[in-house]
Order: C-alpha cells, then structure tokens, then sequence
C-alpha cells in the first residue's frame, strides 16, 4: 500500500479486513527511490489447504527494521537490490515474517529457515577431457559400452593427374 492508495485496515483476528483502492496512475513502483518515499506497507494474504485464510498488514516500519538487519543495506537508503527491485524486496520480506509465524508444517519451517542461511557451495571440480587414441577408436572391431564407434570404410577414387 502506497501514499496515492485510498485503503483501510480493520483487524479481524486471523483474516483481517482490508479495503484498498489502488490508485495506478499515480504508483511509481518501478522506480526504488519512489517505493521508498511511498510505501505505507503490504498485506499478505495467505490460505492453508484446509481453507483457513491468514492476512496481515505488515507496517514500512517493520519492513525497514527487517530490511536493516542485513549488512549491506543501511537506513534511510536503498542499496543494491534493494535499489533496483524494491517492491518486490519488501513483499518478499513480508511474505517471509507472516508465514514465519504462522502454523505451518515442518517443511515450509525449514524452507523459511534455510533462507536465512548463506549458501555455501564448494567449487565443482573441472573435468579434463578424457584423451583417447583415434586410432583405436578407428581401428575398434567391437562398440563399447562408452564409446558407440561405428567404422565407416572410405570410398577412395584414384584421379590421374591432368595438366
């Protein structure tokens, strides 16, 4: 929800009533320092496979407080990321809060959790071509299980030489 939007929350224990009228024409949200400026909050708006809905109206606030945990991003300005993808970036870490609190199963909790981790990878060795002997391969009576050779025999045409 931005500045330009006429909306209004009530709560409403586990679904909350929100009424929102976006207003598009004035909405920048392409733009990360406009996003910064304006945005009020999001709602997210979540339903469990027994149809039980979940909303919340997450304030910039909180969204910000979030945002400034990680050590790339200071207050008061966007950097990186953060910059060029706001509105995503901030619906990104609402989705996150709410559903870390929500009453989920074990899996989606270690989804949530392994987020928060830095990715380690180790560095995938590079495999170096295997050299192999082209006249063996010619010369092979038998197809291996690796290597499908098929011989194939040359037509070769004598041509006297013409001057």
């Amino acid at each position: 929800m931005y500045r330009c939007d006429e909306f209004s929350v009530e709560f409403g224990g586990f679904e909350d009533i929100i009424h929102l009228k976006p207003n598009y024409e004035e909405r920048d949200n392409s733009d990360g320092a406009w996003v910064y400026k304006n945005l009020l909050g999001v709602v997210v708006y979540a339903k469990d496979n027994s149809g039980t809905i979940f909303t919340e109206y997450v304030d910039f606030k909180r969204l910000e407080k979030l945002r400034t945990k990680s050590a790339n991003q200071k207050p008061g300005q966007l950097s990186f990321i953060w910059l060029e993808w706001a509105e995503e970036m901030y619906k990104a870490k609402a989705l996150k809060y709410v559903i870390s609190r929500l009453p989920i199963t074990e899996d989606v909790a270690e989804v949530v959790v392994k987020e928060d981790q830095v990715l380690k990878t180790q560095p995938v060795p590079k495999k170096q071509p295997q050299q192999q002997d082209i006249n063996k391969l010619l010369t092979a009576n038998t197809i291996s299980e690796q290597n499908e050779v098929t011989l194939i025999e040359p037509e070769i045409e004598m041509v006297e030489n013409v001057s």
